[in-house]
């Protein structure tokens, strides 16, 4: 890394982090404003000593030793091991320890690693950052871009596919995790290719294909499994699982959700046996096994943490198919309690209907519901709605609407929303 000859990049972060112009530093150091826009864009390079001039001149303090590069790297090999290896208490620690120094950083060489480590802090949201904060963030590292090797690239752009991902921008984020995958040169981070595959096969699920999510997980677990990552080897099988719901294929998914159950003992991570009970939820709805599905609820408590209910919305349903109404409501009573998603609310408000067998209700929150689905990709609420709609059209014998209902569920079944004009 050519330091040296990228001081016009430093000037720049330190001339926008002070709310400096351009025409405040050439008329202050007599400088010629096209050529400091030369050199901010890294088209011609500034020499130390005018460097130097610029910081004495507006009295910004500025280390100049190397080693603190080599530090700040350290952290982000610490940090990016252990999104590798899921320890989200590591990932805790590294950010107190950029809070605890990022005075020094500011004002030394590490400015360059900043920018990433903030933008990395995101990925598993450690960081919760304004959209403000995140765009002051993704222009720093773009003025740092070119200094980053090729694995440092595929992060920074895989951290912005995954908040274009929480935005609802999902066409963009398949967009930005190819082009991160693109990047990759292996030699950092080998697994990396993973994480970014898991999180592309997730994305490209909502978007367009099932199957394909299905595939390139195959591929990602395949990498884990080859350097004995056993823990995100197992959150590739429950992500293969959902896929497999997805495709309809509800047996294998549940056999998948039991042999993940057996590691219980030998894995401390205990996301990876959360998030695998709330797919044997739907697993186990999709073949109309409700009964099991509430024996299964209570076997594994649920522990909703920050008030997140997840599938386990499914449980009223699960009582209504079973003819417990007055169970039904009370688990609606008690989860409303909770922090229940819009799309948990359109089916608690959906149920509630077709239990007063309000025609006229069912049929508004039946289209909220679809509503609310189609925005989110949620292919899997589509699923469960349409499955207790031909459920409750075919007992109450409404043909015309039964035969509506067949058509939007087939839809689904082929990765098609039922109201494309709905899509983000």
């Amino acid at each position: 890394m050519e330091i040296y000859n990228s001081l016009g990049l430093f000037e720049k972060s330190l001339r926008l982090k002070n709310k400096f112009t351009l025409d405040n530093i050439a008329n202050d150091l007599e400088i010629s404003r096209t050529f400091l826009s030369y050199v901010e864009n890294g088209k011609r390079t500034l020499r130390k000593d005018d460097f130097v001039r610029f910081l004495e001149y507006y009295k910004i303090e500025f280390d100049f030793g190397l080693w603190i590069i080599d530090e700040i790297r350290h952290y982000l090999d610490e940090l990016i091991t252990a999104l590798i290896y899921r320890n989200n208490e590591q990932e805790l620690e590294i950010a107190k320890a950029i809070a605890k120094n990022r005075k020094r950083y500011e004002q030394s060489f590490a400015l360059i690693y900043l920018p990433l480590m903030d933008i990395s802090l995101t990925i598993h949201e450690i960081s919760s950052l304004s959209s403000k904060e995140l765009k002051k963030i993704i222009s720093e590292g773009k003025t740092f871009f070119s200094l980053y090797s090729e694995d440092e690239r595929a992060i920074f752009i895989y951290a912005k596919a995954r908040i274009a991902k929480r935005k609802g921008d999902i066409s963009l984020s398949v967009q930005l995790y190819n082009q991160a995958l693109g990047l990759l040169n292996d030699r950092q981070w080998p697994q990396l290719q993973g994480v970014i595959k898991i999180s592309l096969a997730i994305a490209l699920s909502a978007d367009s294909s099932f199957f394909k999510a299905y595939e390139i997980t195959k591929e990602a677990q395949a990498l884990f499994t080859r350097y004995s990552n056993y823990v995100q080897a197992l959150a590739c099988q429950n992500n293969l699982a959902n896929f497999l719901i997805e495709m309809q294929c509800y047996e294998e998914a549940e056999k998948i959700i039991n042999e993940i159950f057996m590691t219980k003992k030998i894995f401390a991570d205990p996301l990876v046996y959360t998030y695998a009970t709330r797919t044997m939820y739907l697993a186990l709805i999709m073949q109309e096994k409700y009964k099991e599905a509430i024996l299964f609820s209570k076997d594994n408590n649920s522990n909703f943490e920050n008030g997140f209910i997840g599938n386990y919305c499914l449980i009223p349903y699960c009582y209504y198919r079973v003819g417990a109404y007055q169970e039904c409501l009370q688990e609606i009573q008690a989860l409303s309690k909770e922090k229940p998603t819009a799309d948990d609310k359109a089916l608690f408000a959906l149920l509630k209907a077709v239990i007063r067998n309000d025609k006229v209700g069912i049929e508004k929150e039946k289209q909220r519901m679809e509503k609310i689905c189609c925005k989110q990709y949620n292919w899997w609420m589509l699923m469960v709605l349409y499955q207790l709609m031909v459920y409750y059209y075919t007992s109450e014998k409404e043909h015309v609407l039964l035969n509506d209902v067949y058509a939007k569920q087939a839809m689904v079944f082929r990765h098609k929303l039922p109201l494309p004009d709905l899509q983000n």
